[in-house]
């Protein structure tokens, strides 16, 4: 620890490198954390101190702290805390992003099964439409058959006069009647 300027006044005071052994890159997250821990470690003393006496702690109040926080074991501690907040971090983003990845893809196979099933029933309409009418002719040619054989087997006339039996049908005959009585009065 090399001597420096705190810049607030004309004193010289120790500098710590602690931020050198604990944040190897400026992009060292975990380094950063651990740099973080101990600062609060560190704020967590202050206060503790000045509950204690009743001030705030001086530079060689705060010197044991220094000591203590600067081991390889301490230092080594910071990292692994900051280690274990960081794989917790990571591990909350990562639920809620499979949390937003599912919901997306549930999302996603509903639309997508939404639309499948339109597909499906805008092939179903002309479907029964077609069964429909398919169905229809089928009757009629049944009843086209039947007709026709009817028609070779008994003649016009006599088909003509059972379809009206079938259909409640009063078809007068096309011969003249023989022995109409004459009404009297007439």
């Amino acid at each position: 620890m090399g001597p420096a300027n705190n810049g607030c006044s004309g004193e010289r005071r120790p500098y710590n490198f602690i931020y050198e052994k604990l944040v190897s890159a400026p992009d060292d997250i975990v380094g950063m954390i651990a740099y973080s821990l101990y600062k609060k470690e560190k704020v967590e003393y202050i206060r503790n101190f000045a509950t204690q006496y009743g001030m705030a702690p001086e530079e060689q109040d705060l010197q044991s702290f220094h000591v203590s926080s600067n081991t390889q074991a301490r230092l080594s501690g910071y990292r692994v805390q900051a280690k274990e907040i960081a794989r917790e971090f990571l591990e909350i983003a990562l639920e809620e992003k499979v949390e937003e990845i599912e919901s997306q893809l549930l999302a996603d196979f509903q639309l997508t099964q939404i639309g499948s099933d339109l597909r499906e029933l805008r092939k179903f309409r002309p479907a029964v439409i077609q069964g429909f009418v398919s169905s229809w002719l089928f009757a009629a040619s049944i009843g086209l058959v039947v007709l026709l054989s009817a028609l070779a087997r008994l003649g016009p006339k006599d088909v003509v006069i059972e379809v009206g039996r079938l259909f409640n049908l009063e078809i007068r005959d096309s011969k003249p009647a023989t022995g109409i009585k004459s009404q009297p009065g007439k």
